[in-house]
């Protein structure tokens, strides 16, 4: 059986156990600042989004605004709206990435069909060719749907609505 330990070194156990105790948690509170690395992965995706909507609020303006065109002639407002929405990706591919991001690529190449698209729908009316105009309308349209939803769940609000 151990010897009985007196009222001295029962305190200098006491003492360090509470000064250990201490440590603990300083150790703790010490890894748990700040934030992780996937919280600064997460605003910095945060601060693209917003820069890459307020950009596409621009082009959405611009889009509501050739609303009453495109009501008449969808190509003539293609052709008014081309400049605009290659301004807008030029913008987005030139934003920085969020780092290990491997979303981003695909959505990016999904607005480059749909400017590919665009394009080809201005190329017709210059030569008033309405069945390849409508054939591009249809591509543009069946890959817009499907680049809204890739990208509302990326996180986009204004681009995706495009």
């Amino acid at each position: 059986m151990p010897p009985a330990l007196g009222r001295s070194d029962r305190r200098r156990c006491l003492r360090a156990a509470v000064g250990l105790v201490g440590l603990v948690g300083l150790a703790t509170a010490a890894c748990s600042t700040g934030p992780s690395a996937s919280d600064k992965r997460a605003e910095v995706k945060k601060k693209f989004i917003r820069q890459a909507d307020a950009r596409c609020e621009v082009l959405s303006q611009r889009l509501d605004a050739l609303e009453p065109l495109a009501r008449e002639d969808q190509a003539a407002a293609a052709t008014e709206a081309l400049p605009d929405f290659e301004a807008m990706l030029a913008y987005l591919h030139g934003l920085p990435p969020p780092p290990g991001d491997i979303e981003l690529p695909a959505i990016l190449v999904g607005y480059d069909e749909l400017l590919a698209d665009l394009r080809g729908v201005v190329a017709a009316k210059a030569i008033d060719d309405q069945v390849v105009i409508q054939q591009k309308f249809d591509s543009l349209e069946a890959r817009a749907k499907r680049l809204r939803r890739v990208t509302f769940a990326y996180g986009f609000k204004v681009c995706g609505q495009l």
